[in-house]
């Protein structure tokens, strides 16, 4: 069993002659600073590893620099200690799980902005942004972001899972959610063409489909359902598409309020908006604690195809609304002007998605991102 690790082991590890000695500031045995502490720590066997914190003397501004360091020795002796990436060397962080799994090491820390997940073996690191809203469930973690879905991390494979659809507006994850989480044969992201030709299937029986509408909506609204985030190796990287990770769902109202806008494709917002009512319309019941799961049984292609369609159901109630209401709501982060803001390339989506992408008129997309 995997224990806190003690000032005693980790004094071993170093080869010291007794425990490991945290300094206050008044103290000077330290020359790298001038307090030393153990922010968190882990022991298995004869593996130990540990946050160390560090603060330097105070800067002619009065910033106080910190240092935070990652110490992890293995059952060879050999002692490997890394940078704890962080946004600026004046704050320091919290740590909310220490795991030793096989041969890696897993932290999950919040620093000056975000909550990182971090897999250390030897010395190479990788690096996902989750979020400290989080709930562990075994092997892993579900975490929300601000207004988005329920991302899943697989800690033993260190690997992005297909998330949860929140499908009401205040919502808060709970342990009553650790049911709705993945079992360890559903982890992980299906292939992409699979999950796109199991998504046609579920969409196209919906009725009467407005040209495009399938592709638009696999594109716009399931997109975090066949995209699975990339690791990342250094901290600049993080937030390449963090931001954007939901897609554009805003782009089937706006393709709306552009047919709309000419009296030769009025129809056709009409049969837009018919369809966004019928999916509203053959939505399941909003679960008590406003958030489908997974079923026993699903494969992870049946699992993502599913929980997309719950997303979609719910969202396209939300464009449906800007529909009638003649505008885009505010707040889509990084999208604006249609900038293409996504890190997977426009061309990398379905081609109905990406010939409304192409034909939308710029003043029909959002004109602030925040």
């Amino acid at each position: 069993m995997q224990a806190v690790a003690s000032a005693g082991a980790i004094g071993v590890a170093l080869g010291n002659d007794g425990p490991f000695q945290e300094s206050q500031p008044s103290d000077s045995g330290h020359q790298t600073g001038t307090r030393v502490r153990v922010l968190a720590g882990v022991v298995y066997g004869e593996r130990v590893a540990w946050v160390e914190y560090r603060a330097g003397r105070p800067d002619s501004d009065g910033r106080l620099p910190v240092d935070l360091f990652l110490h992890v020795k293995g059952e060879d002796g050999d002692l490997v200690t890394v940078d704890v990436p962080t946004y600026n060397p004046y704050f320091e962080c919290d740590v909310h799980l220490m795991r030793l799994h096989g041969d890696a090491l897993l932290v999950i820390y919040t620093e000056k902005h975000d909550t990182i997940a971090l897999r250390l073996v030897g010395d190479r690191m990788e690096l996902r942004e989750i979020d400290d809203d989080l709930l562990v469930h075994g092997d892993v973690v579900a975490y929300r972001p601000y207004k988005a879905n329920v991302g899943v991390l697989d800690l033993a494979g260190f690997q992005a899972s297909v998330p949860l659809p929140v499908v009401t507006e205040d919502f808060t994850l709970t342990d009553a959610h650790r049911a709705l989480l993945p079992g360890p044969e559903q982890y992980g992201f299906p292939a992409r063409a699979a999950v796109w030709a199991r998504l046609r299937e579920l969409l196209t029986v919906t009725g009467p489909v407005p040209q495009y509408g399938v592709e638009v909506l696999i594109g716009a609204l399931a997109q975090p359902y066949w995209f699975a985030p990339p690791t990342e190796y250094h901290y600049g990287a993080l937030f390449r598409w963090s931001r954007t990770s939901d897609g554009p769902w805003w782009l089937p109202a706006a393709w709306y309020l552009h047919l709309a806008s000419r009296p030769h494709t009025t129809s056709a917002a009409q049969a837009w908006l018919a369809w966004l009512d019928r999916l509203v319309v053959d939505a399941a019941p909003t679960p008590a604690c406003g958030l489908h799961g997974w079923q026993s049984g699903w494969t992870v292609t049946e699992g993502a195809a599913q929980l997309a369609m719950h997303l979609i159901r719910y969202r396209a109630g939300l464009l449906a609304g800007m529909c009638r209401a003649g505008a885009l709501t505010d707040g889509w982060w990084g999208w604006e002007g249609k900038r293409w803001a996504h890190s997977l390339p426009v061309q990398e989506f379905p081609p109905g998605f990406v010939a409304v992408w192409n034909r939308l008129p710029k003043r029909r997309a959002p004109t602030r991102d925040w």
